[in-house]
């Protein structure tokens, strides 16, 4: 279940597009307003092949200086996989055909069958999102996937470092849910009949993240011709509530930051928010 949220944060969230970052980096540190102690903000991507995970040794350091770890959801609560399972599926009736015409369920049906081995009757009591999400993660070009949530999580718990939340699973499912079904739908089958060239984008998107481009992981998603998802309910409101959060949360002390990569550059992006706080953001190699 883990796994599921991942894919749907990997396939909305992380690659949504953004506007130019100052400088390349992931890794940002905050300071200033009267911080006795900085913090540090990382951009993640949420899967990624363990052969292209990384961690820099100043990534390492600044982890290590925090003593709070922050992610977008708190996946360190134990009740987040039951949770997660209930509010993916349908209690009213509707079922996954629902937002397909005969032909287009044909043609999605062969290419689960195909390229996924299953069933494509499997999905019909969940929301088309948890089938686009596993459709994105077979463009990974590895049999086991890696996440920076879930090894910053097996990292706190190592050093006994409290985890939070940004905002709740349930906050998170409902920006899915506020999507209209047919959309969802038509997501779906853009990738059913562009897969290949999708699956080379998010290869591209991979290469710029492990060289830390921002610039170029940026431009190449403002030239994304998917603009079917609203990127003002994916990032920038998402950005505005979060930075009073995280500004409360480096008063109380040093913290670690982990979200998608997304939420950093462009206007209504974390990096120009906090600065507009009043804090010093700058980057750390």
């Amino acid at each position: 279940m883990y796994r599921l949220l991942l894919f749907l944060l990997s396939a909305l969230l992380a690659v949504s597009p953004g506007a130019k970052a100052q400088q390349n980096s992931l890794l940002w540190e905050i300071s200033g307003r009267g911080l006795l102690h900085p913090s540090y903000l990382f951009g993640t991507i949420h899967m990624i092949c363990p052969d292209d995970f990384f961690l820099t040794p100043a990534m390492k350091s600044t982890f290590e200086k925090a003593h709070t770890v922050y992610l977008e959801i708190n996946l360190d609560d134990p009740s987040a996989p039951m949770k997660l399972m209930g509010m993916i599926q349908y209690k009213d009736g509707r079922k996954l055909s629902d937002f397909f015409d005969s032909a287009d369920y044909k043609d999605l049906g062969r290419f689960v069958k195909d390229s996924m081995k299953m069933d494509v009757h499997f999905f019909e009591k969940f929301k088309p999102l948890m089938l686009y999400s596993m459709m994105s993660a077979k463009m990974l070009p590895c049999a086991k996937e890696q996440a920076y949530e879930t090894e910053f999580v097996e990292m706190a718990r190592d050093r006994n470092k409290p985890i939070r939340g940004l905002e709740t699973m349930e906050e998170q499912v409902s920006i899915f849910d506020s999507i209209p079904g047919k959309i969802q739908a038509g997501m779906i089958m853009d990738m059913v009949r562009h897969y290949d060239s999708q699956k080379l984008d998010f290869h591209r998107m991979v290469a710029f993240y492990k060289a830390q481009e921002v610039d170029s992981l940026y431009q190449m998603l403002q030239e994304s011709p998917d603009t079917k998802i609203d990127q003002d309910l994916l990032l920038n409101r998402r950005n505005r509530k979060w930075v009073p959060l995280i500004g409360a949360a480096i008063r109380q002390g040093p913290c670690f930051i982990a979200v998608g990569a997304g939420h950093l550059g462009g206007p209504q992006g974390l990096l120009s928010l906090l600065r507009r706080q009043g804090y010093t953001v700058k980057p750390v190699q």
